[in-house]
This record gives structure tokens, C-alpha cells and sequence, in this order.
């Protein structure tokens, strides 16, 4: 699928509209005790394929932290519940079998919860990556402040940065159904549409929706730094190219031989979806529009096709 503006079939965006090779950005030591880049959302948007990508193909370029979503950077004290959680089921002898280097990573992640936030202390945890490429995929990121994501940059000046991103009304759908499988989302709310109107207006799931807001807080507050968006279109398309796209924005090498996990793999592809009412799909479409309209003039690629997709 051609991308506007593109040779390439993959759409990319740099913070100031020009091709992504010339960005200006220092040449990252590899290995230094810091991230070398961040996913910064979107939610349901295909952030567990890109960590499964670099965490479980076997990649040789990457290594990646055991935990998914470290959610360091998103608060002045961070509660790193997830890592708190694995390293609870690690004390207990539970889990996954895990290197030395996933053990030290960590139990002194965990050591960090609830502790003012510390952006040293943060880069260091990466230091057990050796000389390889690693990062943190944390979707909540997108909902960084200005003031935060000037900090970020401040610190790690050669972080790379990219954003997954999704036809909003499918996500926010998508994220309505994954809140449904962990009984956070009263499905009785999809009987009357507007109750459901109302509770939608005010809803996290609505307030993570907006993919062009995430790129324009960081071009504001970060010009300096790489940024890319993906299409969650190409994941599910053609992810071999999708994978390879993103392991050349990171810095990795697409050439190199990985293990056995497919890049199509989804490990939520059996998890139960709800139906979506017509009603209830016309509430998404009438909130989400300006965002719809918005991510075809910003991202280009898939996204101009999305307000006809509703009409629009």
C-alpha cells in the first residue's frame, strides 16, 4: 500500500517533515548504561508484537528486558507494578525461566518502585543489555507530559522513539475488548447508547486514542530527537517487512538470522472479542472523527483511507 510523500510502502514520520536518514542525531554508544529507545504507545495498537519482536525472535542484535511495560517514566514515583509482580513469582518460584541478567534486571527494577523517580537509576538498569540494542515498550508513555518528555531528552539526547499506531475507532474497540477479558468494562453499557456516549467521553480508553497528539507533544518538547511511527496496517499486512523496518529504525540489522518466532506471531490472536453493535460503533465514530481526520493529514500512508472507512 503506497504511503504519501514515501517510496516506501512503511510510512515514517521525522519530528521536522524531513526523511528520517537525515535526522540530526548523534551516533549512540551502544552498550552505555541507558535505553537506546523507547515505544511510547499506542495502546492496542500492536506494542506486545514489536516487544515480542525484539525480546523472543532471538534477534542477536537486541536484548530486551524481561518485563514489557517497565511504566518508569510515567510517574514522580513510580509503582513498576509489573516488574513488582514478576519479581514476587520469581521469589516464589513461579515463572519463566530466566538468565542472569534477567534475574539482576529485575530485582533491581524492583528496587525502584515507589521511590522518587530517577533518570539515572532508570539508565543504568540497561546497562545488563552488553553491547546489544535495548529499550523499554511502555504504551502509557504516550500520555507523557511536555514537561516530561523534555526531561527524557534532556537525558538520553540519542534515544530513538517510535509510535505504533491503529485506525482509532478499531483500537479503541480493541482496547474495550481487552478491558472486557480482564472485567474492567460493564458490557451492560453496550445496550444503550448513551449511557454508553457518556461513559465513552470520559473514559481512559478515549483519552488514549490520540495517536497525533503523542508526535506532536514530542515534536514540540524533543525536535531533536529520532522519532518513527508504524502502522499496525503493515503488522498485520506484511509483518516481515513491518519487523524489518522497525529492526533498521533501532539500529539492528533486518539481515541477521533470529530464532523461530514467526513475525506474523500475535499471542493474543485466540483471546475472546466482543461483537461491535452498529449503534455503538457509530458513538466511536462520531467522538474519535477529528482524530480520524487528523491522523490522515499527519501520518498519511493508511490512515488517508480511514475517514471513508466511516464515511467521513
Amino acid at each position: 500500500m503506497p504511503s504519501c510523500g514515501s517510496p516506501s510502502p512503511f510510512a515514517h514520520s521525522s519530528m521536522d517533515s524531513r526523511p528520517l536518514d537525515t535526522q540530526p542525531a548523534s551516533p549512540h554508544a551502544v552498550g552505555a548504561p541507558e535505553p537506546d529507545f523507547l515505544c511510547v504507545g499506542m495502546e492496542k495498537a500492536a506494542t506486545r508484537w514489536a516487544y515480542d519482536q525484539l525480546r523472543w525472535s532471538g534477534h542477536p542484535d537486541f536484548w530486551m528486558p524481561p518485563v514489557k511495560e517497565l511504566r518508569y517514566l510515567s510517574s514522580p514515583a513510580p509503582g513498576m507494578d509489573s516488574t513488582v509482580r514478576m519479581v514476587a513469582q520469581q521469589n516464589r518460584g513461579r515463572g519463566a525461566a530466566r538468565s542472569e541478567a534477567d534475574h539482576a534486571f529485575l530485582s533491581e527494577a524492583a528496587a525502584l518502585a515507589g521511590r522518587p523517580r530517577d533518570l539515572e537509576k532508570y539508565g543504568a538498569l540497561f546497562r545488563f543489555k552488553g553491547d546489544r540494542i535495548s529499550g523499554d515498550v511502555t504504551p502509557g508513555y504516550g500520555r507523557l507530559s511536555s514537561d516530561d518528555i523534555a526531561l527524557v531528552a534532556g537525558r538520553f539526547p540519542n534515544i530513538r522513539v517510535f509510535l505504533m499506531v491503529r485506525e482509532p475507532v478499531e483500537r479503541a474497540w480493541s482496547h474495550l475488548c481487552q478491558r472486557y477479558r480482564v472485567s474492567r468494562f460493564d458490557v451492560a453499557l453496550l445496550e444503550d447508547t448513551a449511557r454508553f456516549s457518556s461513559w465513552f467521553a470520559t473514559s481512559a480508553v478515549k483519552r488514549a486514542s490520540f495517536a497525533t497528539q503523542v508526535l506532536n507533544r514530542w515534536a514540540a518538547a524533543a525536535p531533536r530527537i529520532a522519532f518513527r511511527h508504524f502502522f499496525f496496517d503493515h503488522v498485520a499486512q506484511s509483518p516481515d517487512r513491518a519487523r524489518a523496518e522497525l529492526i533498521a529504525f533501532l539500529g539492528g540489522d533486518p539481515d541477521k538470522n533470529g530464532g523461530d518466532l514467526p513475525p506474523g506471531y500475535n499471542h493474543k490472536s485466540n483471546a475472546p472479542k466482543l461483537a461491535l453493535p452498529a449503534a455503538i460503533k457509530a458513538v466511536l465514530v462520531e467522538q474519535l472523527a477529528d482524530e480520524i481526520w487528523a491522523s490522515a493529514r499527519l501520518f498519511g500512508g493508511p490512515a488517508e483511507e480511514w475517514p471513508a472507512r466511516h464515511g467521513l
